[in-house]
């Protein structure tokens, strides 16, 4: 038992030393930024190796990806409700012929 919260403490470390991609690509997506499942697909780019994908971020990939892809597979579903909406206003609100 002792082991495994040793594990889950050394993920959790690991996690938060290389950053979450969910957290920093909402904090620095901005107007035009992609919003839903942002850090599953900034993940997903880096883990690609894809630069065209990263640049639409304004932010760096986490230092390990494919340790960071399923924890923001889950907090990005968790808060795809939000994201969703927030998305949808700022399309609607850019498609307005102001």
């Amino acid at each position: 038992m002792q082991i495994k919260i040793r594990l889950v403490w050394l993920v959790a470390a690991a996690l938060w030393a290389s950053g979450c991609a969910t957290a920093t690509s909402l904090g620095s997506a901005g107007q035009k930024g992609p919003l839903v499942y942002s850090g599953t697909r900034l993940d997903l780019a880096a883990m690609a190796g894809d630069e065209r994908g990263l640049r639409r971020f304004n932010t760096a990939p986490p230092a390990y990806p494919w340790l960071d892809l399923p924890f923001s597979l889950a907090v990005d579903t968790v808060i795809l409700p939000l994201t969703f909406a927030q998305a949808g206003f700022e399309w609607t609100i850019s498609r307005r012929p102001f």
